[in-house]
């Protein structure tokens, strides 16, 4: 079996690329531009493919049964294949097989065996999630209206494209008038993981909900644990923050402690002035963006984001 790590070949995707004679790339299976790929070369790609029908067929069982105990695959689709960290192995046959392979530790974002792209996903019981949905929709009317317009994340009546369309509205004006924009995009790294418990109870409590619901949700989130199974179960770990992946609360949660931290912020003489008032900022849950028409007002606001966060 020849290992070419050193080629990085390109994936399935819909545009066409030449390869090295010139001829064009087919779509599908054929291959074409890969977007991770650093060189500019390019090189067809053959998918072996080994379905029922040519499994019927002695020789191709025998022939995937024989490459396949030389090395230890992982069964990937093509939506991983495009992920960072793909080393191609070519099978006696000429044909491509994709594996996962080492990765380089300078690399980020994606691959399978880094630990840090894994996250937490709480499986519940349905009767703990329909019990959770009943305080959700109880609070859910109190905690919309503390929202302003620049949170349009897990609201009813607001969708991602109000924020494109205003986005795209003011770069447009900005062209026609030759008037200086500066845009900054935040995402929070695992948003959902970092909200401190002690925050979420306060943040709630500071936008008038019931002490009762806060109770509540304090019991819910007192003395929970984790453990890793692998080949056994880790000891127990005690879970002190995040909110809970899968529970219908977690994103009007996370939300409501978003909230609590563009309070702290003065941003009333910064941004874009439009119609006598100063757009700072616009939110979908965790993804923000920031304008304002210098550099120097942008790095202030930034700034600022990350001491109150």
């Amino acid at each position: 079996m020849t290992d070419t790590n050193k080629q990085r070949p390109p994936v399935p995707s819909s545009s066409f690329v030449p390869d090295q004679g010139g001829d064009p790339i087919k779509h599908g299976a054929g291959g074409a531009k890969n977007p991770w790929v650093r060189t500019g070369h390019q090189w067809k790609l053959n998918i072996a493919t080994y379905n029922v029908r040519s499994l019927l067929q002695e020789e191709r069982l025998l022939e995937l049964e024989e490459e396949l105990q030389g090395i230890k695959w992982d069964i990937v689709g093509l939506g991983e294949v495009r992920r960072r960290g793909e080393e191609l192995t070519v099978l006696k046959s000429g044909h491509h097989f994709y594996h996962i392979g080492k990765k380089n530790t300078s690399e980020a974002g994606g691959h399978k065996r880094d630990l840090k792209n894994y996250r937490p996903i709480s499986l519940l019981s349905n009767l703990y999630k329909l019990y959770t949905k009943i305080i959700t929709n109880r609070l859910e009317k109190i905690l919309g209206n503390n929202h302003p317009r620049e949170q349009a994340g897990f609201r009813r009546g607001f969708s991602t494209m109000d924020h494109i369309h205003t986005i795209n509205q003011l770069k447009e004006k900005c062209q026609e008038f030759n008037i200086p924009l500066c845009v900054a995009l935040v995402d929070y790294e695992k948003a959902f993981d970092s909200v401190e418990t002690y925050a979420l109870l306060k943040a709630l409590q500071d936008q008038g909900i019931n002490k009762v619901y806060i109770e509540i949700l304090k019991d819910i989130y007192s003395d929970c644990y984790n453990t890793v199974r692998m080949h056994k179960a880790s000891n127990k770990t005690m879970i002190r923050k995040g909110v809970r992946q899968g529970d219908t609360g977690s994103p009007k949660f996370f939300t409501a402690c978003l909230e609590s931290i563009f309070k702290t912020l003065d941003w009333s003489s910064k941004g874009i002035n439009i119609n006598g008032e100063n757009m700072s900022h616009l939110r979908f849950a965790d993804d923000i963006v920031i304008t304002s028409h210098n550099l120097n007002d942008l790095e202030i606001m930034l700034q600022a984001l990350d001491d109150a966060s």
